[in-house]
């Protein structure tokens, strides 16, 4: 109802501590993608574990190869740095942008909405932006890839069913994610879920990441 009144949008996530430098850095971005661009971004902020202050956790990623699914995560740097997809543990969200391309998509019940968000405004010129220092703590909850399949092949097939019907990690959004920002890998990823719920120990056998 106050969009009108808005300048920007602020998402942090709940587990997410900002530092003291954080306004001041997203704004410092917005500053240089007016200036270096001539538009408004997406900023997002970087962040770096609680406990190990110098290891990257969430911010912004540049895609190394579509077809097989693998990126780069960006750190901090001189300047702030153009990436393919970022992450909403902090992001800010100019009025201008929401009134282009509105919010996040409706479709995702959790995960991939901020990176499918970033990948819309990138496509339509709206530059997707990482600030140049730190801006906040959060712990890396993502388990890595040979984490999820020594959990996944210690559960029975009902338990995996269950484990990709929560929206936490709904297989939903895999898919969904998948059709709208790499529709070519998607077969890919149907085929690597069931393979995940039916039989994990291939996938772990063949060192297979299918996104």
């Amino acid at each position: 109802k106050k969009h009108d009144k808005c300048e920007y949008y602020l998402l942090i996530n709940d587990d997410t501590d900002i530092l003291d430098n954080c306004f001041d850095e997203l704004l410092k971005t917005e500053e240089y993608s007016k200036v270096n661009f001539g538009i408004e971004s997406l900023v997002s902020g970087i962040t770096t574990s609680k406990s190990e202050p110098y290891t990257l956790t969430y911010g912004g990623v540049v895609w190394k190869n579509k077809f097989f699914a693998t990126k780069r995560r960006l750190g901090k740097a001189d300047v702030p740095q153009k990436c393919d997809q970022t992450n909403a543990n902090i992001l800010l969200v100019p009025k201008s942008v929401v009134d282009r391309i509105g919010i996040f998509y409706e479709g995702y019940h959790h995960g991939a909405a901020d990176y499918d968000y970033s990948a819309v405004a990138n496509k339509v010129g709206i530059p997707t932006l990482l600030t140049a220092e730190y801006c906040g703590r959060c712990e890396r909850d993502h388990k890595s890839n040979k984490e999820g399949l020594d959990k996944l092949c210690q559960m029975s097939i009902k338990e995996r069913k269950k484990y990709y019907s929560h929206p936490v990690h709904s297989y939903k959004d895999l898919i969904l994610a998948s059709r709208r920002m790499t529709p070519l890998r998607t077969p890919i990823v149907v085929l690597g879920l069931m393979l995940r719920i039916y039989c994990p120990t291939l996938i772990k056998i063949g060192n297979w990441r299918y996104s």
